[in-house]
């Protein structure tokens, strides 16, 4: 049996919606981790080729990290949430 066969006998007693806000959720996670990993082998690459400018960079590191930590809790909590009919709301 496939994996998705597998997938949808698990959810087969759970809404779809709510297995789609599972999915989203965790896309949303990966895509932040791999976003900030990036951020973080760039901004040491960089330090590593200007140390006198290691300050600058790792503040623009911070800040590109918290704005992807923000984004990211963002996409969780409106995958999360649903509207009194059931429908996913479009501004969390």
């Amino acid at each position: 049996m496939s994996t998705l066969g597998i997938i949808l006998l698990a959810i087969e007693g759970v809404a779809i919606s709510k297995a789609a806000a599972g999915f989203g959720a965790a896309f949303a996670a990966f895509a932040a981790a791999m976003g900030i990993s990036k951020i973080g082998t760039a901004a040491m690459e960089s330090i590593a080729r200007q140390p006198e400018a290691a300050g600058d960079i790792r503040s623009n590191m911070i800040v590109a990290a918290a704005l992807i930590e923000g984004f990211f809790h963002d996409a969780r909590g409106c995958s999360n949430n649903k509207g009194a009919t059931g429908d996913f709301r479009i501004f969390c």
